[in-house]
């Protein structure tokens, strides 16, 4: 064999790389990357426990929930809840008032991190609500499903304390993915009058945005790995994160929010919360920008502001 034709089999098994690896190699990068980010694949992950113990912020809010939880300690009423036919696991905070919250944390907390959520609330008198996910903390379930589905157990939640603990009024407070849970709530047409508002930190477009950004942050291709992802979550989860999401529900919010960002999420964009407000038909809507604090990073650089945001929203 000649160099000239060594040089063409070189060039030919290059093309051949280039044109098969669409098809063979990419599926197992994609189904790598669904697995890492949104399906629980054994029972210690996603547990309750911190998501992040290398990132300061993340550990502090931690402390500061675990110290928040620890004072309240004698209020909680630890809370089993069939949803839909998964087993949810909860604690209610439960101070005698006759308004409550339900926080929904994101992708890989627990309700241990939504603690650090609860200040503002019992500041304002309400009683406080949080809750593993499915697939998170105790509760049953394997994929994140982004609210698609589970947007349900907000509403069976809420159920729940209007019926059994006789709370007349009940807001929903979502950070990120949670944001998604609980708009899509809110937004369901079964969604009851006693949710009467939310509060919302980070929230998104579309799920499919909000990777496709994580993955450029983390220096990893998009094309054609970015949508074998959705449709990987569309076949198992059936959730449809290219279509569906907070800009296609919010179009229907008739009720309060109170929307809060930071000029450096390089996830839930600014931009991103702006198209959002102005979709939304609520004739009670506000969207606060922070400049301190990274995604899901606000209140602990701005707690003063934050908290006074949300109850001068909750006292309206």
């Amino acid at each position: 064999m000649n160099k000239y034709e060594i040089v063409i089999l070189i060039l030919s098994f290059i093309v051949f790389l280039f044109i098969s690896y669409p098809l063979f190699g990419y599926p197992f990068i994609a189904k790598f990357l669904y697995n890492s980010f949104l399906v629980r694949t054994n029972e210690s992950k996603w547990s309750r426990q911190c998501s992040d113990p290398n990132d300061y912020d993340q550990v502090i809010m931690f402390e500061k929930g675990l110290q928040w939880a620890k004072e309240n300690k004698k209020y909680i009423e630890e809370i089993h809840l069939n949803s839909d036919g998964m087993n949810l696991y909860g604690e209610y905070f439960n101070f005698g008032y006759d308004r409550a919250v339900i926080i929904t944390p994101g992708r890989a907390e627990s309700l241990l991190y939504s603690y650090y959520y609860a200040k503002p609330y019992l500041d304002a008198k309400y009683n406080v609500f949080v809750f593993d996910k499915r697939a998170h903390g105790k509760s049953d379930g394997k994929y994140e499903d982004c609210g698609h589905h589970s947007h349900i157990d907000i509403l069976n939640i809420a159920k729940l304390l209007h019926d059994k603990y006789s709370a007349k009024e009940i807001v929903l407070h979502g950070i990120c993915i949670g944001a998604s849970v609980s708009i899509f709530a809110i937004t369901n047409r079964e969604c009851p009058n006693y949710i009467s508002k939310i509060v919302v930190d980070g929230m998104y477009s579309t799920f499919r945005n909000s990777f496709k950004r994580h993955m450029k942050v983390d220096r990893r291709p998009t094309f054609i790995i970015l949508d074998e992802v959705m449709l990987l979550a569309l076949l198992h989860s059936k959730a449809n994160f290219t279509f569906n999401g907070p800009y296609y529900r919010i179009k229907a919010l008739k009720k309060p929010i109170l929307m809060i960002y930071t000029s450096n999420d390089k996830y839930s964009t600014v931009e991103d919360g702006y198209k959002l407000l102005s979709r939304c038909p609520s004739n009670n809507k506000k969207m606060v920008v922070y400049d301190k604090g990274n995604h899901s990073h606000v209140r602990i650089h701005n707690e003063k502001e934050y908290d006074s945001e949300i109850i001068n929203f909750l006292n309206q």
